[in-house]
């Protein structure tokens, strides 16, 4: 949505929701909140989804079992994983044994012996954190491969009301063959399981179904500035069609087909900041006004503002393109730093458009010698692995679990 219903509003119609729950809900949700551990219950959809995950629970006798867990129990976070997994199982998808029924871990940490190494033998006693308990690793029975589930709310007003509508359409037969189509694949679109239940329960949530991709920084990239040149052309491609992400950067860019070898192919995810406005893109890349609604990138001075300051998401999007650029590669042909300089404007009205972006970084690299190409592809290559070091520590967040390959 364009601009969706604050946060504050959104929490506490969730809040009301749950003082209005059967007592045998209430009893459920406070023996849960009293035993798991304390991690990621926070936004208003979060409340929703603990509250979903205790009526699910409790219909497939499954709380006392939770309750029972020892000292690697379920995070409050991961409660509706393990609610949802029976429903996933019946659908194709298995979740790891962690959240499936029957799984009561009462071990405790040998002596002597650290977490990490623990862990390590006993895979299924690590959870998901706060910041990514919304998706999950699953196997696709069908195929034995692995793929990443997340939970979607599509009820209007809320951040990501029109996530599956986009990706839907970047995924409809005449778009995903375009090449400067970047987004993520979406494989399935699941509904959550039915809920017998007097009181109204929070609507609109399902379960999208995407593939496993690798992490921008996961190797070394000889072609880097390949992935800049197909993210910048997937960014004007999405702007062309009046969409804009909200939230590129690092965490959000991935890549597919790593194996055999180059070239890679860019993959943009997590289109929940989204939205869509359709008419004319010109018009609307120009005119479209909206208020700040967060994002891995800080841009200014847009972030500075609040709730009623209004402001140009497109081009606050060019700045986030080449924050990210900038944070990803240390050493940039001059030309390319001009061009990141521009987009990056504190006038926002500056800001080139991402078409102007795009084209002008083609002519840039089209029109510079191998030999100097080849010495910027080197030092892109060592730019990209000390970045993907470093991205956690300036963004304060780690790259995401969930959609990068679980490696051996």
């Amino acid at each position: 949505m364009l601009s969706p219903i604050p946060e504050k509003q959104r929490h506490e119609v969730a809040r009301q929701k749950v003082r209005n729950a059967p007592e045998q809900a209430q009893k459920d949700m406070a023996a849960l909140l009293a035993c798991t551990a304390k991690v990621g219950v926070t936004r208003g959809e979060d409340v929703e989804l603990f509250y979903l995950a205790a009526l699910l629970l409790r219909a497939q006798d499954r709380v006392e079992e939770v309750l029972s867990s020892g000292e690697f129990k379920l995070h409050r976070c991961e409660l509706i994983w393990a609610a949802l997994a029976p429903h996933l199982k019946s659908a194709g998808y298995e979740l790891s044994k962690r959240y499936m029924p029957g799984w009561t871990n009462h071990d405790q940490l040998p002596e002597g012996q650290s977490i990490l190494e623990f862990s390590r033998a006993r895979p299924e006693t690590n959870g998901l954190g706060a910041f990514d308990s919304r998706a999950i690793h699953a196997t696709r029975l069908a195929y034995s491969d692995q793929v990443v589930l997340k939970v979607v709310c599509t009820r209007p007003g809320t951040l990501g009301d029109e996530e599956v509508k986009i990706l839907q359409y970047l995924n409809s037969p005449d778009l995903r063959n375009e090449p400067a189509n970047a987004a993520v694949e979406l494989l399935e679109v699941l509904d959550f399981p039915f809920i017998q239940s007097e009181s109204e329960l929070p609507s609109g949530f399902h379960v999208i179904v995407m593939p496993v991709l690798d992490s921008i920084g996961d190797f070394g990239a000889r072609h880097t500035l390949d992935l800049m040149q197909q993210n910048f052309r997937a960014v004007a491609f999405l702007h062309s069609h009046g969409i804009c992400h909200r939230d590129i950067g690092p965490r959000n860019l991935m890549v597919q087909d790593v194996e055999p070898r180059p070239p890679f192919t860019l993959r943009i995810i997590d289109f929940g900041y989204s939205f869509r406005i359709e008419g004319d893109s010109a018009r609307i890349v120009q005119s479209t006004r909206a208020p700040w609604v967060g994002g891995q990138v800080q841009a200014e001075p847009e972030s500075d503002g609040d709730d009623t300051t209004l402001y140009n998401p497109f081009k606050t999007e060019m700045y986030s393109l080449a924050f990210t650029w900038c944070m990803l590669l240390d050493e940039r042909p001059k030309k390319v730093q001009e061009l990141l300089d521009r987009m990056q404007d504190l006038n926002p009205d500056a800001r080139p458009t991402a078409a102007a972006a795009s084209k002008e970084l083609d002519d840039i690299l089209d029109s510079m010698p191998s030999w100097k190409l080849w010495k910027v592809f080197r030092q892109a290559e060592s730019s990209l692995r000390r970045a993907s070091l470093r991205v956690s520590v300036r963004l304060r967040m780690r790259l995401p679990r969930f959609w990068t390959r679980q490696r051996r």
